[in-house]
């Protein structure tokens, strides 16, 4: 009884997976060009070196931590920019 079973349990998976391929069609895939301007690309920004041998909490270290931080506020400000001129592209198109 049981060979007759694992039999009929072949035959019903070779059939069915003969057919799930068999009416299908095999998709066309059509390329999407997207024409976009280059917006502009900001620069990294050079930052001035912190002192390893000085205190943190001192004026000197204190000015260059706020260089620094004011360049880098600047580049991301320049990255979202940069980011916003893709979208409004790409939201246009």
């Amino acid at each position: 009884m049981m060979p007759r079973a694992a039999l009929l349990l072949i035959a019903l998976i070779a059939l069915c997976s003969l057919a799930g391929c068999a009416g299908r069609e095999v998709p066309v895939l059509i390329p999407v060009v997207v024409g976009a301007v280059l917006c502009p690309e900001p620069s990294a920004p050079v930052l001035p070196s912190v002192s390893g041998g000085a205190s943190f909490d001192t004026l000197d270290q204190f000015d260059v931590f706020m260089v620094r931080d004011d360049l880098l506020r600047g580049y991301i400000g320049a990255l979202r920019r940069a980011i916003a001129c893709y979208r409004a592209q790409m939201h246009a198109q």
